[in-house]
């Protein structure tokens, strides 16, 4: 689909009949004669991907919804990684959810990186593939060069969220 080997397994397309492989599956490789053997790439053009990050953030417009003590908590939580997070959205989960202050709203307009927050107090970090409405408090919106790395985040990996200094170099 696209020129694209990946599987989406939400839209059933691509890979193997649109689902996740099976035992028997056969893949093909478009070049087959390829030489691999002669490729290499440095070691610091890897990039890391760490199971423990910390991400900024900016506050978004529903952050004084959060009484200060729940921003304090906020801001000192190690979230994990729910198993249900997806290209949508990557939800998180705590022991000690975080508390706000009336959470009904209207929708509002969301992009990627936007930190969302249900009544379920653990909050929801917008994906690529999220959508443009949300009737959930923005509290937050994650810096544009940190959502790579959030969504390369495994089940159970942890983040942390450390406030932004600079405004203007996040969206």
């Amino acid at each position: 689909m696209m020129g694209s080997y990946s599987t989406y397994t939400q839209g059933n397309f691509g890979g193997v009949e649109g689902r996740t492989l099976k035992k028997g599956d056969v893949i093909h490789w478009e070049n087959e004669k390829a030489i691999f053997k002669s490729l290499s790439i440095s070691k610091d053009l890897i990039p890391y991907y760490s199971s423990k990050i910390t991400v900024e953030f900016v506050t978004g417009p529903e952050w004084n919804r959060l009484e200060e003590k729940e921003q304090i908590k906020f801001l000192k939580t190690s979230f994990k990684v729910s198993s249900k997070s997806n290209r949508m959205g990557i939800r998180l989960e705590t022991d000690e959810p975080i508390s706000v202050i009336n959470s009904d709203m209207r929708s509002s307009g969301v992009i990627p990186g936007i930190i969302q927050l249900p009544p379920s107090g653990n909050p929801i970090i917008l994906m690529k593939d999220g959508q443009t409405v949300g009737g959930y408090p923005r509290i937050g919106k994650v810096k544009d060069s940190h959502l790579n790395r959030v969504a390369q985040l495994p089940p159970n990996g942890i983040i942390r969220f450390k406030k932004a200094k600079d405004f203007s170099r996040h969206f």
